[in-house]
């Protein structure tokens, strides 16, 4: 079931559900997307992120109570110390920025995993779009910082950063989904070296 993030009022749903597969755990799988349209400084054209709240809980542990987040998206997501909301464009960052955040007010994360995303499209032969938003630097840890190594960031190319906060399935551990998991992930700007 996919179903966006409507802000401010809560979404009351009723669905069932079946086990085509006799093996193994039913899972409760909720996926909620925010898209935000941002405007491409340098084309003329919109590109879309999204920040995105996951739950993962067995059926069998569902007892009729709401089910509500257990970990809220990462706060205060800075580039070299300044806070770069969605929406916004930054320039001039330089090509090893400090990206930092503040962990989320509801629950705790096991660890954390930073993208660095490219909204520039990778084209083919013809000029045919192979790939949009392409993931250029990678960070997971559990640490609340992280600054770029030279030669990520590219003059005359836009990023954004996505931040997602994890819990329930611990670094290190094969990744089972028959547990409670959750997963959030907030995002950036714009931004150019």
């Amino acid at each position: 079931m996919l179903s966006s993030y409507d802000p401010p009022s809560d979404r009351v749903l009723t669905f069932a559900y079946g086990n085509p597969y006799p093996i193994g755990t039913e899972i409760l799988y909720i996926r909620c997307l925010h898209w935000l349209s941002v405007p491409h400084p340098a084309a003329d054209e919109s590109d879309y992120v999204y920040s995105a709240l996951e739950l993962l809980r067995p059926v069998a542990e569902l007892d009729g109570s709401p089910i509500a987040p257990t970990l809220s998206i990462v706060q205060d997501i800075t580039i070299d110390g300044v806070k770069l909301d969605p929406g916004s464009v930054r320039t001039g960052v330089g090509e090893s920025p400090t990206i930092a955040f503040a962990p989320p007010t509801v629950g705790t994360a096991e660890y954390f995993s930073v993208s660095v995303v490219t909204v520039d499209d990778i084209l083919g032969p013809g000029g045919t779009v192979l790939r949009s938003q392409k993931p250029v630097f990678g960070y997971l840890g559990e640490g609340t910082s992280v600054t770029l190594p030279a030669g990520v960031l590219e003059p005359g190319h836009y990023y954004y950063v996505r931040v997602s906060a994890s819990n329930g399935q611990g670094l290190g551990e094969g990744r089972p989904r028959s547990h409670t998991a959750a997963y959030a992930s907030g995002v950036t700007g714009l931004f150019t070296p």
